[in-house]
């Protein structure tokens, strides 16, 4: 029985030049539901019962003979397809996509080049840093409530994750001769208990400080409009909002038009139509002192700005986790050469 079936099928598996073919003949004559040796086994079950035993002896045959003759046929096309696929070690290599600066760094990087134009002393410091640099030397003592604003991660030893870069300046300051002029921008990573849509638990800042004689909120003012309006390369207008900062006095908001809603309002700028940067204003007399300079003497600014909130409104990001989601996606519209 089967020997005109068998015929057939091995004339049929002579012919098969491809994996797709190969699969045809396999749904065609060992396909589970309809294939022709599953039908030939159904079928003992049909027959009268003294039947059955030779009957299953031949379509066990014939589905031996098939499957035998099938896996030869496979085996054959899969050791072609490997001997045409074979490389050549003298081939060159294939070249993987090369990654680029990320759009942080982008803008520190432009942060750098606008701030070293106006005479600024760039400057990096430790994201671990002591109470007095980040809280005491800032006119924030121990139980101060104005602390609550910048909630921190503690570590042993009464170390802590800085809350915002000013701690690099007043290091930078006690460490050297504290005589003015003295032009700082320290950048950097940063640390507070925040999560929501517009603010991120670690984010970047960039803070500068100005100490000399006769200095005003005008120069402060002036300075910004200038650096910023280069930085995010187009004129910005801005306000600025009386606010309060322990080592500031007086102390305001930065804010510039929102240009994910072109200050109409929405969930990023609290459907205010403005988009706060930071803090600023004059130096506390008191931090000051504690860095060693007399305030009868000298005055000074400061400010603090998140590195994200401007590459945001530069090019209209409206959540800054985006940043940190590493989705290559988002990351390579703003493509860079690599260094």
């Amino acid at each position: 029985m089967y020997e005109k079936e068998i015929e057939q099928a091995k004339e049929q598996l002579r012919k098969i030049d491809s994996p797709q073919t190969l699969e045809e003949f396999r749904v065609r004559w060992l396909g589970r539901k309809d294939g022709m040796v599953t039908q030939a086994m159904k079928k003992i079950a049909e027959l009268p019962k003294q039947e059955r035993a030779e009957a299953g002896q031949s379509a066990n045959r014939f589905k031996s003979i098939i499957e035998t003759e099938f896996e030869l046929v496979k085996q054959q096309l899969e050791q072609a397809t490997h001997k045409q696929t074979v490389v050549d070690p003298t081939w060159p290599g294939t070249v993987p996509p090369s990654g680029s600066i990320h759009p942080v760094t982008q803008m520190i990087f432009k942060i750098w080049e606008v701030f070293s134009d106006m005479n600024f002393k760039i400057c990096e410091g430790p994201e671990i840093e002591t109470d007095w640099n980040n809280f005491e030397a800032l006119n924030v003592p121990k139980h101060h409530p104005a602390r609550d604003m910048q909630d921190t991660f503690y570590t042993p030893g009464g170390f802590l994750l800085r809350t915002h870069t000013t701690a690099t300046n007043a290091r930078v300051i006690l460490g050297e001769q504290r005589k003015s002029p003295i032009r700082i921008l320290s950048t950097g990573k940063c640390y507070r208990r925040d999560s929501s849509l517009r603010h991120s638990p670690m984010f970047h800042q960039f803070d500068g400080v100005m100490i000399d004689k006769d200095i005003s909120m005008s120069n402060l003012k002036w300075t910004l409009e200038v650096a910023l309006s280069k930085t995010l390369e187009q004129e910005i207008k801005v306000r600025l909002r009386y606010s309060y900062f322990p080592f500031v006095e007086p102390g305001a908001e930065f804010d510039v038009t929102c240009t994910i809603c072109a200050g109409s309002g929405c969930a990023v700028c609290k459907h205010s139509g403005w988009l706060e940067l930071g803090g600023c204003g004059m130096l506390h007399p008191n931090v000051l002192r504690n860095l060693g300079l007399d305030p009868k003497e000298v005055q000074g600014w400061a400010f603090g700005f998140g590195i994200e909130r401007p590459m945001m409104i530069k090019h209209r990001i409206p959540n800054i986790r985006l940043f940190f989601d590493n989705d290559p996606r988002f990351l390579s519209q703003f493509q860079a050469p690599s260094v």
